[in-house]
């Protein structure tokens, strides 16, 4: 087959931008995850204090 083996195994401006957007995609969403329970578990924790008879 004819055509520049090397030149196709690299990467283009285009792939990596692709690639740099999903990965401060992933970042984010698990910043928005991990923030997202944290407040549920301190719901739970609230919730859960008044059943035991244990003030937080």
């Amino acid at each position: 087959m004819p055509g520049d083996v090397s030149a196709a195994k690299k990467a283009s401006l285009d792939q990596l931008g692709c690639g740099m957007f999903l990965l401060i995609a992933v970042v984010v969403t698990v910043l928005i995850a991990g923030r997202a329970g944290g407040f549920l578990v301190a719901q739970c924790e609230i919730a859960w204090a008044p059943c035991t008879a244990n003030p937080p």
